[in-house]
């Protein structure tokens, strides 16, 4: 049987509203230990230090592992039928961590959702950039982001509600596995969301095959050695667009305690918590992705998009807000703080997506992406979190996100500073981009210019 074909006026916008339902899944997956942290702190007795590992290296370790050897096959396999068997993967373990009853096995099954997730980020910019002009990609790359925050409002605001409402029915109860506690059950609902949305990717084409065969073509693979001197080339650049996703990589996981700030400060009860964090940051990123787009335009005038310039002004909103919300005089004052630093994140994290699909040719930005979440997320969750949850023991968790959002925020606004002219540079100089194939026309070795 022929998969569909990539075609007509609105099938790549058809793409991009299927990755961002994905993006939304795997942060339902990746928010709901943040919402259901009281819970799973009370009923594994677990301390906050257990808990920092449970939310950052218990992800964030294969995460890493794994993202480099997936952004190597996303470069050379069939992308949706990868992402497919990713959606699938995460989702199993996601369901084993509803049956969880240790520290030892949810950590595990973090691990494993951490895996496949590894493989969303570099398959799905790849896709967007094969099937999206250059003109109109920080749009679809805002929309593509925009489910990074919908799917944690989906998480909080209805993980919030789901779990509320569980609380006062009887214990779903199966043989071996016995009574489950309503955390649980929350891990095998959201389990089971996965499996529509691979089965419909499953049965799509890769882009890529358009161009004849399934696999990449000689001009995809590019020459070897390719990838390593576009590093080498544009080690400045690159290494400024590191520390920017550094350092929006640590505000958004310091962001991720709100759920815990409002209760253990506020004395919130986790649905209403919930609630008010997820419709917060569902709007605020939103609103950040649609600034983002606004700031950075692109073609207009004839110049090229500027996507550092939405950076910079995401990155010096967050120093401001998610330094101060958890030590904020009241309740609303610390959801107004909380509510700017998600929209100066999804601000900054749209121009750093962008930057990502514009600047990197079309033959190596799998790897070069995965390389990139590599770094971040071994730097902005893997090592934070263990580190705000060992400050939270012992000097509060307030002092602990103020203390991290400082340190951190002022390196990323640096490098930002230091990056701008540079990332901008490599883009006009990428200006020559096939919008049928989605394939960079490079003139040779000299577009590899040092930066």
């Amino acid at each position: 049987m022929t998969k569909p074909r990539f075609a007509g006026p609105y099938a790549g916008w058809a793409l991009v509203a299927l990755l961002t339902l994905v993006h939304i899944l795997s942060y339902v997956d990746r928010m709901l230990p943040l919402l259901l942290i009281e819970q799973i702190k009370h009923n594994l007795a677990l301390s906050d230090f257990q808990l920092g590992v449970l939310i950052g290296p218990a992800f964030a370790t294969f995460y890493i592992l794994f993202a480099i050897p997936l952004g190597w096959l996303v470069d050379r396999w069939n992308r949706t039928s990868l992402l497919a068997a990713a959606i699938l993967f995460w989702s199993g373990l996601t369901a084993l961590a509803g049956i969880a009853s240790t520290f030892t096995l949810l950590f595990a099954s973090r691990l494993g959702v951490g895996m496949a997730e590894a493989c969303l980020s570099p398959c799905a910019l790849s896709l967007i950039s094969a099937v999206i002009p250059p003109a109109r990609r920080i749009r679809a790359v805002a929309i593509f982001q925009a489910g990074s925050t919908t799917g944690s409002f989906v998480a909080m605001a209805g993980g919030g509600w789901l779990a509320a409402f569980l609380e006062g029915r009887p214990r779903l109860t199966l043989p071996i596995f016995g009574a489950f506690e309503p955390w649980q059950e929350i891990f095998l609902i959201s389990a089971v969301l996965g499996i529509p949305l691979a089965v419909i990717l499953f049965a799509l084409r890769d882009p890529r095959a358009e161009r004849g065969g399934g696999g990449t073509s000689a001009a995809d693979r590019g020459q070897a050695g390719e990838l390593g001197t576009y590093l080498s080339s544009n080690r400045v650049a690159l290494f400024c667009l590191l520390l920017v996703g550094i350092g929006y990589t640590v505000f958004g996981n310091l962001a991720s305690w709100s759920v815990a700030v409002f209760t253990r400060i506020w004395h919130w009860d986790v649905a209403q918590a919930g609630l008010v964090s997820g419709s917060l940051a569902l709007v605020g990123a939103l609103s950040g992705g649609a600034l983002a787009v606004f700031i950075t335009g692109g073609k207009m005038g004839g110049r090229a998009p500027r996507p550092f310039d939405a950076i910079i002004i995401g990155l010096i909103l967050d120093l401001v807000t998610i330094s101060t919300f958890a030590q904020a005089p009241s309740a609303i004052a610390a959801a107004a703080l909380y509510f700017c630093g998600i929209l100066g994140m999804g601000c900054a994290v749209t121009g750093a997506m962008s930057a990502l699909t514009l600047a990197v040719p079309s033959s190596i930005r799998g790897r070069v992406a995965a390389l990139y979440f590599f770094c971040v997320t071994l730097v902005g969750m893997a090592l934070l979190q263990p580190i705000v949850g060992k400050l939270s023991d012992r000097h509060g968790l307030p002092t602990a996100i103020t203390a991290l959002a400082l340190i951190f925020g002022v390196i990323a606004i640096l490098g930002a500073f230091a990056g701008r002219n540079r990332v901008h540079a490599i883009i006009e100089r990428y200006e020559f981009e096939t919008i049928g194939n989605g394939s960079l026309l490079m003139a040779g070795q000299s577009t590899y210019r040092s930066s």
